[in-house]
C-alpha cells in the first residue's frame, strides 16, 4: 500500500513537526523516522529485515 504525501504531512503535523511540506516523500519519511527514534534508513538498505516498519511496503 502506497503512503501518500498528504498522509505523511498529517503524521508530521500530529507529531508537531513543521516545515516539511516542500520536502520530498523520502525526506519527510527520514524526518519522521528520526523523530520516532529510528534510523532514517528509508530507501537506503537493500534487503532490509525490519518487517514491522510502517514504511517498508513502499521502501523495498
Amino acid at each position: 500500500m502506497k503512503i501518500t504525501k498528504a498522509a505523511l504531512l498529517a503524521r508530521a503535523r500530529g507529531m508537531g513537526i513543521r516545515g516539511v511540506s516542500k520536502k520530498t516523500k523520502p525526506e519527510i519519511i527520514h524526518i519522521l523516522q528520526a523523530s520516532e527514534g529510528n534510523s532514517p534508513c528509508f530507501g537506503q538498505i537493500p534487503n532490509c529485515g525490519i518487517e514491522e516498519c510502517m514504511y517498508r511496503p513502499e521502501c523495498v
